[in-house]
């Protein structure tokens, strides 16, 4: 009786456990949609506070948390990166990444407020 009472617990748990997980990628793709995948220039032309995702490279460190960043077009624009913000990845000078965050607008011009930033992989 105990030895039913265990395998049956023990499966309820994975049953859970893989529920919670489609529940978490659900979550991820909601999130992932509000993104708007654009173009730097695109970018320069959207609406203060629009959410986007860009994919290029870190080219300097402008200082603080401001770097530059630049497409495979050439276009450049400064992406303000908080330290937590890239969790302990290591991104060196040619790593592709893709950054999901917010268009800052203001006097100095436009930048990026980045809310996520991740190693793009490069399909074949």
């Amino acid at each position: 009786m105990i030895k039913k009472f265990m395998i049956s617990a023990t499966l309820a748990g994975v049953v859970f456990a893989q529920g919670g997980f489609v529940e978490d990628a659900d979550k991820m793709a909601a999130a992932n949609s509000r993104y708007k995948a654009a173009s730097i220039s695109e970018v320069k032309i959207c609406a203060d506070d629009t959410k986007v995702m860009i994919e290029g490279k870190i080219v300097k460190k402008l200082g603080g948390d401001k770097y530059e960043f630049v497409d495979d077009k050439g276009d450049k624009i400064t992406v303000e990166i908080n330290e937590e913000d890239f969790r302990g990845q290591r991104i060196a000078k040619n790593t592709n990444i893709r950054i999901k965050g917010e268009v800052d607008k203001d006097a100095n011009g436009v930048e990026i407020d980045t809310d996520w930033l991740e190693i793009a992989i490069v399909e074949w």
